[in-house]
């Protein structure tokens, strides 16, 4: 149904968006096609201002190169995504729901980092995230993963014991 409102309005980004959302994991190519394109609608608004698309949609061309293992590009779209965010706090559009996107932002980009190899930068952003948020047990399993493949076992264990610790609110 989508596709044929599609093809009656191809510039009509909220149809763009939810046929991106709905093919994610059918099919991420095509997904990740359609969020660009709205994108590009985005940025180019009719009264000839610079508009950035919503870090949202940043976040979610992001997760889609991971899937397809474009990591350079996913780490580009998550740093966007998470400048938005930031810019966002910022301004007048500031509310306790885009903190906790920020955080989410982050562990997205630093599992990223992982797939590039750059784990101490990896590291410091899951340090940072459970500074902010203590119980984003996720976090912990990340370093005790980290811990354990550069062989320091015994670090390794109080991470995953801490995960373990954790109070889920």
């Amino acid at each position: 149904m989508l596709t044929k409102v599609l093809e009656a309005t191809p510039n009509d980004v909220e149809v763009l968006i939810d046929l991106a959302q709905l093919l994610e994991g059918v099919d991420p190519h095509k997904s990740l096609i359609l969020y660009e394109n709205a994108c590009d609608l985005i940025k180019t608004s009719e009264d000839g201002l610079q508009i950035d698309p919503p870090a949202a949609i940043l976040n979610n061309i992001g997760a889609l190169h991971m899937t397809l293992k474009n990591y350079e590009r996913a780490k580009e779209y998550f740093e966007a995504a998470e400048a938005k965010l930031q810019e966002d706090l910022e301004g007048d559009l500031c509310d306790s729901k885009l903190s906790s996107y920020v955080i989410t932002m982050r562990y997205n980009l630093a599992r990223c980092l992982e797939h590039l190899c750059l784990f101490e930068d990896a590291e410091v952003l899951y340090k940072g995230i459970l500074r902010e948020q203590e119980n984003y047990t996720d976090c912990y399993l990340r370093l005790g993963c980290l811990a354990r493949d550069r062989g320091q076992i015994y670090e390794s264990s109080v991470w995953f014991k801490e995960a373990m610790s954790v109070t889920v609110v």
